[in-house]
């Protein structure tokens, strides 16, 4: 019987693409996944909310608005420590702040996420390196989009396509990493 990897995803609302992928991914017979959102539903979202299945669960918590932004605050989290290893896609939260700089530092963790906006010069250019400084720890980076692979000094650097079709999935090559505004805006096309 082949090993079965649990892996668990923190992200941070069933968006239908993600809930997608993720049934694809529980569907896998060697994978026990298990995914946690930081939120049940996005106050200006356009997707209806559906019912979670069985690996699907909402953590307990709130958010406080912060401009175009929502601050993600989650008290009770699980128990990492069963997980093979753990794939977050939340930096700016204070739920991913805290996995990064202190609940998973001893594990195997991905982080997974979309090309940053640049920011101007300034207080919010430097809150964005502050809150990206912890990414550097993660075992792997997976960009969501070609431009989303260029980040801090990874071990490893993935590409995942938008559309989200399994097969399309693909290591990257790392390259070196050029001075940039963004970590995530420097990727070659």
């Amino acid at each position: 019987m082949a090993r079965k990897y649990r892996v668990v995803f923190v992200t941070i609302v069933p968006s239908p693409y993600q809930r997608d992928l993720f049934a694809r991914l529980a569907a896998q017979e060697n994978l026990d996944l298990t995914v946690y959102y930081l939120e049940a539903a996005s106050p200006d979202s356009p997707w209806p909310q559906m019912p979670l299945r069985a690996f699907e669960h909402i953590l307990p918590g709130f958010w406080l608005p912060f401009g175009p932004a929502r601050l993600h605050f989650n008290s009770s989290l699980p128990d990492f420590s069963p997980a093979d290893f753990v794939v977050l896609s939340s930096y700016t939260s204070w739920t991913g702040q805290r996995l990064m700089r202190f609940v998973l530092r001893r594990k195997k963790w991905l982080f997974w996420g979309e090309r940053l906006r640049p920011q101007p010069p300034g207080w919010k250019d430097f809150a964005q390196k502050i809150l990206l400084q912890p990414i550097s720890r993660a075992t792997a980076i997976v960009g969501i989009g070609q431009e989303a692979t260029g980040v801090i000094r990874p071990r490893l650097i993935f590409a995942f396509p938008i559309t989200a079709i399994l097969p399309l999935f693909k290591p990257c090559q790392p390259r070196a990493l050029q001075a940039t505004r963004s970590p995530f805006s420097s990727a070659a096309k």
